[in-house]
């Protein structure tokens, strides 16, 4: 599965674009009322809200290069350790991660997957985000939400117990479906809250759009 674009809500529009564009260099295109953070083949798009919200998502990296993406994120933000490690293994996925805050709060993840086979030998920049690899969703029920993305959609079942978190994709792309104000965003004792997104994204049945305006 293939995340092309996802769609998040930030108070710090400004801030967002400055971050994405002056610090870790990524091309962002600015209009008055959202910016698009273009990585490789995929977009990440920030658009102006009155309230504050925030995610967790995720880019692919050479499965290779996750020391050389610390040492790049050091240079840039604060990295979110998790007990003491800042580099996070996820033996069970055959996956190691880096996660650090951007000005709107948002948990964003390098992960070196091994399943998704790219290598690199050039040094890392910011094209060695290769492209969106997760979009985190916080909602009152997991099952039901895997349900519509398997049935509707043919995204297929990945990880988890459906029940608090189930992991939706492959290695390409992945749902982290997790239960609202219940799980938190690893790294962090940020409560996964709803927060209206959008997820655009392509499988066996071309292009998809995924829609979440949050639950009461």
């Amino acid at each position: 599965m293939n995340i092309e674009k996802i769609v998040l809500l930030t108070d710090k529009l400004e801030k967002q674009r400055d971050f994405y564009g002056n610090i870790l260099e990524l091309p962002v295109e600015t209009f008055e009322n959202h910016i698009i953070v273009k990585t490789g083949k995929s977009e990440v798009v920030f658009k102006r809200s009155t309230t504050p919200a925030y995610y967790h998502f995720a880019f692919n990296i050479p499965s290779n290069q996750i020391n050389e993406a610390l040492e790049w994120v050091e240079e840039r933000a604060e990295i979110l350790s998790n007990r003491g490690k800042k580099i996070v293994d996820f033996k069970a996925w055959e996956a190691q991660a880096v996660y650090f805050h951007d000005p709107a709060g948002n948990v964003v993840e390098l992960i070196a997957r091994q399943p998704a086979k790219i290598e690199s030998d050039q040094v890392f920049t910011a094209d060695s985000l290769k492209y969106i690899s997760e979009i985190g969703v916080a909602v009152r029920n997991v099952k039901y939400h895997f349900d519509h993305l398997n049935l509707r959609h043919n995204v297929p079942f990945y990880s988890g117990n459906t029940r608090d978190f189930c992991a939706a994709g492959d290695a390409e792309g992945l749902f982290i479906l997790v239960l609202a104000n219940s799980k938190y965003w690893l790294p962090t004792e940020l409560k996964a809250e709803q927060f209206p997104l959008k997820a655009y994204f392509k499988t066996t049945g071309g292009l998809k759009e995924y829609k979440y305006e949050g639950e009461s």
